[in-house]
């Protein structure tokens, strides 16, 4: 199984319209997505391509990790974050997301995923994916894993 990891932050006129621009950019945003929840599969690779590029039709589903944020304050900077480990066991996802910039978001997975891990007794690298913006009006950030079951 092949796990793409996209991104894509912009402005809009309304949070929803910024989020949906966000999702264009990443490539996403034709589709339903559908959220999962953290666990990777033994199997699966994980691959950082920015824009999702498939043979889907307009409005099938996706199956996504995903860390979005919106915001209308102007002047805020604001971050989406994903991240991930792999080990022989299998792996997790983390998202992030929040009113900070990408030394918090980072801190913020690196933090979440340690705890993570040391639960299951699992030893891996950390590896991650942030966007941040700083907000004109209204605008929107984020990062998904898209898993392709094709």
């Amino acid at each position: 199984m092949e796990i793409k990891i996209v991104w894509g932050k912009n402005e809009g006129k309304t949070l929803i319209s910024s989020f949906d621009k966000a999702l264009l950019k990443a490539g996403i945003h034709n589709f339903n997505l559908i959220s999962l929840s953290s666990v990777i599969p033994q199997d699966a690779t994980v691959s950082e391509v920015e824009t999702y590029k498939s043979s889907h039709k307009v409005g099938d589903i996706l199956y996504v990790v995903i860390s979005s944020f919106s915001s209308n304050k102007s002047n805020t900077q604001i971050s989406a974050g994903l991240g991930w480990v792999q080990t022989k066991e299998g792996g997790l996802f983390i998202e992030s997301r929040g009113e900070y910039g990408q030394k918090e978001c980072e801190e913020e997975i690196s933090k979440g995923l340690s705890e993570m891990l040391s639960a299951r007794g699992w030893k891996g690298e950390i590896k991650m994916k942030v966007v941040t913006h700083k907000v004109r009006e209204i605008a929107n950030v984020t990062v998904a894993a898209v898993y392709n079951f094709e």
